[in-house]
């Protein structure tokens, strides 16, 4: 832990400073030994957007009422959870960014450990918001009748 040695972030790479200087044919070699990693995101992804979908697809078989009211808790309350997660990771990777370019390895440890706490507080705290959706989805303006189909499916998201 005590050593100081440069260790390039990206393998192959010895220099960050010739990063600017690398030709399209370089780049596509050091990616064509990732391959596993790019095709691993993209079935992430797809899986990601059809759990939602086919969720959707078969709460449409129960009724109107009720796809509304899983649309509205999908896409508004899932919505706004999955937001307010993802804006506190996107700060949270700005920081370790700076500090890991700064050097300041150790401090870079500390703002992890403080998100993760955090993060893991906002996620209870949103846990609220999930089981209590339909008087939220009332005061934003959602009919009596959605909203209380939203609070039956909205638990149900909850990660």
């Amino acid at each position: 832990m005590g050593s100081t040695e440069y260790q390039p972030l990206l393998l192959g790479l010895d220099s960050h400073s010739r990063i600017p200087d690398l030709s399209l044919i370089v780049i596509e070699e050091f990616l064509e030994h990732r391959p596993v990693v790019v095709r691993a995101s993209i079935v992430v992804s797809i899986f990601n957007y059809m759990l939602s979908f086919v969720t959707l697809m078969f709460t449409g078989h129960l009724g109107s009422l009720e796809i509304a009211g899983a649309s509205i808790a999908s896409v508004g309350i899932q919505g706004l959870a999955y937001g307010i997660m993802l804006g506190m990771a996107s700060a949270v990777q700005t920081m370790c960014g700076q500090a890991y370019g700064a050097k300041k390895l150790a401090a870079m440890g500390i703002i992890c450990q403080k998100a993760i706490i955090l993060h893991l507080g906002v996620a209870v705290l949103l846990i609220f918001i999930y089981w209590y959706s339909g008087p939220l989805l009332v005061a934003i303006g959602q009919s009596a009748s959605i909203a209380e189909e939203g609070e039956v499916f909205a638990p149900g998201l909850i990660p």
